[in-house]
């Protein structure tokens, strides 16, 4: 039998013999222990900033990013986002932006050469809906007086793989002016790994 070549047949397909002899293959998304992975914090950015609380989006969309370099090849694992504001963050709201956005922030990513859109976070209620397992720092009633939440959008089964010689990557689009009344915070994070 052959030997698994790629990252996906190392990491996510194990290969079995049947008792008739035949090779089957069993999936799983869980490295081996003969497989050595690195994990990263990779902030999206736009223009080297991280600050997506604050940009103008409304004319022309404000994209924050990651993209892996050629020859790289990366698996999200999950997202955080961190947002913050002065004012009641109730759930009709985006941040203390009473109403909410009117377009909102788009989460799209490419994988293998094609955009996918996966969220369009307008509200409190949106992300606390996608974001999960959330801490609010500063009380322990979110959406009544809290003015921060931080959470994780895990990719549990399947996780999607970023690949730098196709010019992948996961985006955050800022479509309405945050400039405005701009947030104390707005930030989100691509936590990825890739084989070593």
């Amino acid at each position: 039998m052959a030997l698994p070549t790629t990252d996906c047949d190392r990491l996510q397909n194990s290969y079995v013999e049947t008792p008739e002899g035949k090779v089957a293959r069993r999936v799983s998304n869980t490295p081996t222990q003969a497989e050595d992975v690195m994990y990263k914090a990779e902030p999206l950015l736009n223009g080297g900033s991280k600050e997506m609380g604050a940009v103008n989006g409304s004319v022309t969309p404000v994209d924050f990013t990651f993209s892996p370099a050629a020859g790289e090849r990366f698996y999200i694992e999950y997202f955080t986002i961190s947002i913050e504001d002065k004012g009641k963050m109730d759930p009709t709201a985006f941040g203390a932006i009473v109403g909410g956005l009117t377009n909102g922030v788009l989460i799209s990513i490419q994988s293998k050469g094609v955009v996918h859109d996966m969220a369009n976070l307008e509200d409190n209620a949106d992300i606390s809906n996608i974001f999960t397992g959330g801490a609010t720092p500063t009380s322990t009633r979110w959406f009544d007086t809290d003015d921060a939440f931080i959470g994780s959008w895990l990719f549990g089964h399947g996780r999607m793989t970023l690949i730098g010689d196709d010019l992948d990557f996961v985006r955050f689009r800022i479509r309405d002016d945050l400039s405005v009344t701009p947030l104390d915070l707005l930030r989100a994070t691509a936590i990825v790994w890739e084989v070593v």
